[in-house]
């Protein structure tokens, strides 16, 4: 599924950022993985209801977000599992690797909703960028369904180029997504 990303690209004013050292991003651990189960549960509810039926939203949540697979994906991802704490609980998580294609990709990227727009996607999407560049990708691609402005938004803001898109399905839905690249060389 594409990943999905906070806010619209703009920058909140000052009182609503977080101080510097608030929050954390770092990889994630096994214990993490309730915090970010209840994470994707909430921004996928909160993102694609009206996009997608419910009831394909919680078939794809209860098979791709189950403690079981998450840490199967932890497994898989390691360092390239993040998530972003505030005092230790989880806020946001993002998720990158070498795709089929060899390809870095960002996987997802997901934030509460209560804290979006306050420079946790940011934060997730430069660590991710970080991990992607140490395995010696020159580029990262990102997948964001088309109808998801916002998301396509902070990714455009962040310098990410339009590669095109295509056609997938969450359950029984067709949808489009957009694909995105952004070169890591030289950033």
């Amino acid at each position: 599924m594409p990943a999905q990303c906070e806010g619209e690209g703009k920058t909140p004013p000052a009182a609503e950022r977080l101080p510097a050292g608030t929050v954390t991003v770092r990889p994630a651990r096994p214990d993490d993985l309730p915090g970010l189960q209840e994470v994707a549960r909430r921004t996928w509810r909160a993102t694609y209801t009206g996009l997608i039926p419910d009831a394909d939203i919680e078939r794809f949540l209860e098979r791709h977000y189950s403690l079981e697979e998450l840490g199967r994906a932890l497994e898989r991802l390691g360092e390239g599992m993040l998530v972003a704490a505030v005092d230790d609980q989880v806020v946001g998580y993002a998720t990158c690797g070498v795709n089929r294609e060899g390809t870095g990709e960002l996987f997802a990227i997901y934030v509460l909703p209560e804290w979006q727009r306050r420079g946790v996607g940011r934060r997730l999407w430069q660590r991710a960028i970080e991990h992607l560049r140490s395995l010696g990708l020159p580029e990262m691609v990102v997948w964001v369904l088309a109808a998801n402005e916002p998301a396509r938004r902070f990714y455009e803001h962040r310098g990410a180029a339009l590669l095109g898109t295509r056609a997938f399905t969450v359950g029984e839905t067709p949808l489009e997504e957009a694909g995105y690249v952004v070169r890591l060389a030289g950033r």
